[in-house]
């Protein structure tokens, strides 16, 4: 990736240029038997360089998702960086590998820019299968993490796009199920119905 003339660092000095004096204490001093996948840096990049990787289904900004990523995003602003890469470095533009609804709703919310990870590898036929989407237990705990930090019902249900009574349901999903149970369903998307009738 050679040109980004167009974009910027969202967090600029996260990982700073050290100074001569603690050059020492920066970075590490061994190697890192690591191999990232996306540039540490998130970018603070133009919608209008943004490609769609597909086709968004017609009609698909009448329905009830993209709605709710509309009101989340402009309820609690966008929490998951868009995901994308430069197909070619010569070119202009980046191709999203995820994301493509979110774009849609931050160019109806008026927003210009998007916070994005750059890819390190063009693996877009397979990088959806390898995302690990928020199973309903995970959907559980991120809710009641919020509660806990001062978040009220009422604005869950406004960013969520559903009525207080569903907030309560999911946040109380888990009351009364054993451990044995929980630890069952974790990796899975399900419907509270399930919780209800195992109680």
């Amino acid at each position: 990736m050679n040109d980004l003339s167009t974009v910027k660092p969202l967090y600029p000095g996260a990982f700073p240029v050290p100074q001569d004096d603690d050059a020492d204490a920066a970075y590490p001093k061994a190697p890192l038997n690591l191999t990232l996948g996306f540039d540490l840096e998130t970018w603070q990049i133009p919608l209008e360089e943004l490609r769609p990787s597909k086709k968004v289904p017609d009609g698909v900004m009448t329905t009830r998702k993209f709605k709710q990523i509309v009101s989340s995003i402009r309820e609690i602003g966008l929490i998951e960086p868009l995901s994308v890469i430069k197909p070619d470095p010569d070119a202009p533009g980046f191709l999203l590998l995820d994301g493509n609804l979110r774009v849609l709703a931050l160019k109806e919310l008026g927003q210009d820019t998007a916070p994005c990870l750059i890819a390190k590898d063009f693996e877009t036929d397979t990088y959806s299968h390898r995302m690990n989407r928020l199973s309903t237990v995970q959907e559980h705990y991120m809710l009641r993490r919020a509660i806990d930090k001062g978040v009220s019902k009422e604005r869950l249900a406004c960013a969520f796009n559903v009525n207080l009574s569903t907030i309560n349901s999911r946040i109380n999903l888990l009351r009364g199920i054993c451990p044995k149970a929980v630890k069952l369903l974790q990796a899975h998307q399900f419907t509270p119905d399930v919780t209800r009738h195992l109680r």
